[in-house]
């Protein structure tokens, strides 16, 4: 075969890749045992699960840990073989996925920080994940909202370091006024 047409099927591949329907992600997240109880566990590429849980996962290696948005890495005693990937392209579908469900949508509000979670402009279920039809993670699906992909590419780099000084404040009649002090600030 000639490097046209080599160039013409991995082109054709790229374009036709990842389109249609997300129930090929819906199965990925039920067959990695992502959902646990209440407790959301995504399997990485690198023999880790990324948590999302109120509080620190038991009877497992905790690596990182991010009380703040309530995000733990913990080591994979079971790897699954086809981890959920942090992919660097744009999507140009979303949805929201659980073991049920498969919601399309789109971001309606960024996260700003760490009190204001990103807003789905569907109602979703309490735990799941936000992938495109690639089944590239682009966050975490929470009560609160949405733990967009940068977020969790922040807390998979540095864990839960941040540079603050471990205050929320919030502008009211011209005012600044603080409105929580974080109780994990020393």
């Amino acid at each position: 075969m000639n490097r046209l047409a080599l160039l013409l099927i991995f082109l054709s591949a790229e374009l036709f890749a990842c389109t249609g329907n997300f129930s090929s992600c819906r199965q990925k997240l039920i067959d990695s045992h992502s959902l646990v109880n209440t407790q959301l566990q995504i399997a990485l590429s690198d023999s880790r699960r990324l948590v999302y849980a109120d509080r620190a996962p038991e009877s497992v290696t905790v690596v990182k840990e991010d009380p703040f948005l309530g995000l733990y890495l913990i080591e994979d005693t079971q790897p699954f073989r086809h981890p959920f990937s942090l992919d660097e392209r744009t999507a140009k579908q979303v949805a929201a996925i659980d073991e049920l469900f498969i919601v399309p949508g789109a971001i309606v509000q960024a996260q700003q920080g760490l009190n204001r979670l990103a807003r789905f402009d569907q109602p979703v279920a309490e735990h799941g994940i936000l992938t495109d039809p690639c089944c590239s993670l682009l966050g975490v699906v929470t009560e609160r909202g949405v733990i967009e992909k940068a977020y969790l590419e922040h807390f998979l780099e540095e864990g839960g370091n941040y540079a603050d000084a471990g205050m929320r404040v919030e502008t009211q009649n011209g005012k600044i006024m603080v409105t929580s002090v974080d109780p994990y600030f020393t």
